[in-house]
């Protein structure tokens, strides 16, 4: 019976945490922008005010470096929108239903805002005679997923693969490593010269050429994270991955969530510090996170980080996740999806937006 009134107190205290929390007020930049998906639809909200100034259909928005357009995946397919014109730019034209939007598509924006960098997942038949896999242009039976990494030109509207079956050995698909979660997280150093992803319990690292990526060049091994069982369940209960990995720009780290699995420990964090153009090696981190999070939210993963350096966690309370800032003053609507955190050069956007309102 202690036990049970125990669990009942836990459950009262988080619920009206999890009111009270969005309702502070937090200072923070003036002319950040914030988008998220929620509900199959890109939310954009002007710092962390609780007005929605636009909403459109989509998933997995990204905003530019300079904060002037949002990348984003309706059908399939990348769009983008230019925030100072309100224009819809389709970048890439996959045939219908080749990408699931169940699967978690990863975008990355290059500094200089030329190119995307963005994950697919595909079809692929295994040729067990010639021990080869090769693409299909719709999903069958007998093909199976295979995540994929894709290089765009924004201007040009091209896009080809970088990584995937064809670029990886074949014999890791007898490892089955090439799976659904195989390719993740993109992203492009601060100098624009290399791009980062995460293949399970590895970060790779590419170049990038005045031209953009080649497609025949095998990636490099930057840091060893440790394997993943990709068949078991999440650290959280309600886990969707088993890494994240998230750019610090204030601290210039990358940073990166291990969802560790049941049996093996809890979730963990770590970083590689950028010097001198380079990234150092993988040093664990335990990240400060407010009394209120560690006591009214059991289950937190993910990482991502806002204009001031600060991070954010999606949390878990009574089957409703939240992403959460470090300090617990200010939380993103239930159900939202991970955030994209940007200080906006399009301020007459914001204006023209609340104008029509």
């Amino acid at each position: 019976m202690r036990l049970g009134k125990s669990i009942c107190l836990v459950v009262i205290f988080s619920s009206v945490l999890l009111g009270q929390l969005v309702s502070r007020s937090v200072a923070s930049p003036s002319h950040s922008i914030i988008a998220f998906d929620q509900d199959g639809t890109v939310v954009l909200r002007k710092d962390f005010s609780k007005h929605t100034y636009s909403r459109f259909m989509g998933i997995s928005p990204v905003i530019s470096p300079s904060g002037d357009a949002v990348a984003f995946l309706r059908s399939g397919n990348v769009f983008i929108l230019n925030l100072s014109s309100d224009r819809e730019k389709q970048l890439t034209h996959f045939p219908p239903g080749i990408s699931p939007e169940s699967f978690d598509m990863h975008i990355a924006w290059h500094p200089s805002e030329k190119w995307i960098v963005f994950t697919m997942e595909m079809p692929f038949l295994y040729d067990a005679r010639r021990g080869v896999l090769r693409s299909v242009s719709k999903p069958t039976h007998a093909a199976f997923p295979i995540s994929t990494l894709w290089f765009a030109d924004v201007h040009l509207g091209r896009a080809y693969m970088i990584v995937g079956p064809t670029s990886f050995p074949v014999r890791r698909w007898h490892e089955n490593t090439l799976d659904a979660a195989n390719l993740l997280e993109p992203i492009f150093s601060p100098d624009g010269k290399f791009l980062w992803f995460i293949s399970p319990g590895n970060i790779y690292e590419l170049n990038v050429g005045k031209s953009g990526i080649r497609c025949d060049v095998k990636p490099r091994l930057v840091a060893n994270l440790g394997k993943l069982d990709t068949e078991g369940p999440g650290a959280s209960k309600w886990g969707r991955g088993p890494r994240q990995l998230a750019w610090d720009g204030v601290s210039s780290r990358l940073c990166y969530w291990i969802g560790r699995y049941w049996g093996t420990g809890e979730s963990s964090y770590g970083y590689l510090q950028w010097r001198h153009g380079d990234l150092e090696k993988p040093v664990k981190w335990n990240p400060q996170f407010a009394h209120e999070i560690r006591k009214a939210f059991p289950n937190i993963e993910g990482c991502e980080f806002d204009n001031t350096g600060h991070l954010w966690v999606r949390a878990l309370v009574e089957d409703k996740s939240r992403w959460i800032r470090q300090d617990s003053k200010v939380m993103l609507p239930v159900g939202a999806g991970r955030p994209s955190f940007r200080a906006s050069g399009t301020v007459p956007f914001f204006a023209e937006l609340a104008q029509r309102k």
